[in-house]
């Protein structure tokens, strides 16, 4: 028989300093599962309110103790069987039939960020904290106050079963349009973008009005192959047992009930419109508030896959090959209460949700850029933008890419020989689902400057004389931009015009010293050559220093859209070395 490592013996005795707890069972190897487990009974010493007074548990422990994890389940046998907040889904036994599936979430929400109630790593005390933690959730939720005013909204826990994504766009502006429609439910056109990831379209109601088309960019509408599912809204999330997302279809119409819906006649006009033999998605809305206990702010959607239904071309012994036929078999076989729900991962990818961890200001994103030369600072301050939330560019460049520019370029190896602006448009759409990102292969000059009539940010990074005095002759109205560096990136240019003419003469006042600073320093240095034969000198930086040099320009230029400067402004930054010559970062020098 398994025995158990010391280390863990030792731990456990704290158990023995909670007079609320009696050990059932001690130290027990459990084979299915390969972990170690004690039972316990928890007596609660406070009146009994949504906890019975007495209620068993299952510890479970890694058998690499203390490294691994220590989790709490209620006991399949006078344990909980609601789910309450902080807990996973609690409506199924565990394959052992111990324990329920409702493990508890112990950690604090900023133990990991603030080391606030942080699970300590020590052996002994490691236990003693999951218990300390185990009877204050047990206080909590009998006094219901597991969440309070003001903590993040979280979801129930669902029991996926499905590999499949279902990704859907939903915002305050669509909570608003979907309150203003009359539709209830109908079928919904899905977008299959392959790998199981599968987009929403659009939202058709039974009298088919359309309630809503989703926003995407090129990455999902660059694939055309679609398919048909069935949408219904209810107007609260669909739990049961507290906070349990249904498990069952028996569970699910319990919930239409508990909502004074009928299950089966809701759903039986939407089901006889997907009777092809094949499997189709049914998704389930309901409003979420960002904070608990706070008025909703968008729709979620839940997604299951359902079986394949009745149809003509399956008749089945018994049943008559009409509607009423086919729904007789699929509510009192296919979809029973016994069947377990297929559900697939749902996500939110309104723009919004996706980059709430670092989107510029609207002010920044909504306006349409073209970046001129898709080299290493280009491609850099293009990736940049785009993952701070820009989702309209333009990359116009004529080069095509080659094996030397890899070193510090956003590309990669699978796009050498592509033209430059083609590649590095398509990488940009695969960043965002919302990125419209055009590819113009030209060389920018006097005959098709037209072209940046389109756009409201011109981006140039090209550090050629050329390109810059042809943008003199853009219109003032737009906001121009120069962003380049010196001799390994030790300099950095910076140029921005707005609501005034794009000076060249005044941008190359500000730099001249500067830049023959830089040429003479080349001719002392051992410079990289690209081929061999011919006069092409690389120009060196590490990819660093580009990507340095990149950030504090795309930097300065959200601050000074930000801000709404209108006028020209010139900066220059020189890398900063401390004594012992290291980097310390750029300093502003004019």
């Amino acid at each position: 028989m398994k025995k158990p490592p010391a280390i863990l013996y030792k731990s456990r005795r704290c158990i023995d300093e909670f007079s609320q707890i009696t050990t059932i069972d001690d130290l027990t190897w459990d084979v299915s599962y390969e972990i170690w487990y004690i039972h316990i009974r928890v007596r609660q010493i406070c009146d009994v309110l949504n906890i019975p007074q007495d209620t068993d548990w299952y510890i479970t422990i890694s058998d690499q103790y203390p490294d691994g994890n220590v989790k709490v389940y209620p006991s399949a046998v006078n344990g909980i069987t609601d789910t309450f907040y902080h807990q996973n889904n609690n409506g199924e036994i565990c394959n052992n039939g111990l324990w329920r599936s409702g493990s508890l979430c112990l950690d604090d929400p900023f133990g990991r960020l603030l080391g606030k109630n942080k699970e300590p790593t020590c052996a002994e005390e490691k236990f003693r904290w999951n218990i300390c933690r185990l009877l204050q959730w047990i206080q909590q939720a009998n006094d219901g106050t597991l969440v309070a005013e003001n903590d993040s909204f979280e979801l129930p826990y669902i029991i996926h079963k499905s590999n499949a994504k279902f990704i859907f766009n939903e915002d305050e502006i669509s909570y608003m349009e979907w309150d203003s429609s009359d539709g209830k439910k109908g079928t919904v056109r899905v977008i299959d973008k392959g790998e199981n990831k599968f987009f929403t379209d659009t939202f058709i109601a039974s009298n088919n009005d359309i309630c809503k088309k989703d926003s995407w960019g090129e990455y999902v509408f660059d694939n055309n192959s679609t398919f048909e599912g069935v949408w219904i809204l209810l107007d609260e999330i669909p739990v049961i047992n507290r906070w349990q997302a249904p498990n069952t279809y028996g569970e699910l119409r319990q919930v239409f009930k508990n909502k004074g819906l009928d299950w089966e006649n809701e759903m039986s006009p939407l089901l006889n419109r997907i009777r092809d033999g094949k499997r189709h998605p049914l998704f389930i809305g309901f409003p979420v508030s960002e904070k608990f206990f706070e008025e909703p702010v968008c729709y979620h959607w839940w997604t299951c896959i359902l079986p394949v239904l009745s149809n003509k071309g399956q008749p089945k012994n018994g049943f008559r090959r009409n509607n009423k036929g086919f729904k007789f078999r699929d509510f009192r076989i296919l979809l029973s209460k016994n069947v377990k729900i297929e559900w697939a991962c749902t996500e939110n990818w309104n723009n919004k949700q996706i980059m709430r961890r670092g989107m510029f200001d609207r002010k920044t994103i909504q306006k349409r850029y073209i970046i001129i030369g898709a080299g290493a600072i280009g491609s850099v301050v293009a990736e940049q933008l785009v993952r701070s939330g820009v989702y309209n560019i333009s990359i116009m460049d004529f080069d095509f890419l080659e094996a030397g520019n890899l070193t510090r370029h956003t590309l990669t190896m699978a796009d050498i020989g592509k033209l430059k602006s083609e590649a590095l448009a398509e990488h940009l759409k695969n960043i965002n689902c919302h990125v419209y990102a055009n590819a113009i292969n030209e060389r920018l000059s006097d005959k098709n400057i037209g072209i940046l009539n389109s756009y409201d940010v011109v981006i140039d990074c090209t550090a050629e004389n050329e390109v810059l005095n042809i943008l003199s002759n853009v219109d003032s109205e737009k906001i121009i931009c120069s962003i380049s560096v010196g001799f390994k990136a030790n300099t950095l240019y910076f140029f921005y015009s707005n609501k005034v003419s794009f000076s060249v003469d005044f941008f190359c006042q500000k730099i001249e010293s500067l830049v023959k600073a830089d040429m003479d320093t080349m001719k002392t240095e051992n410079i990289p050559w690209d081929g061999i034969g011919c006069w092409h000198p690389v120009f060196p930086a590490f990819f660093c220093d580009i990507s340095i040099a990149s950030t504090v320009a795309v930097a300065m230029l959200n601050d000074l859209i930000d801000k709404g400067f209108e006028d020209k402004v010139c900066m220059v930054f020189k890398k900063k070395y401390n004594a012992l010559g290291v980097f310390e970062g750029y300093e502003k020098v004019c």
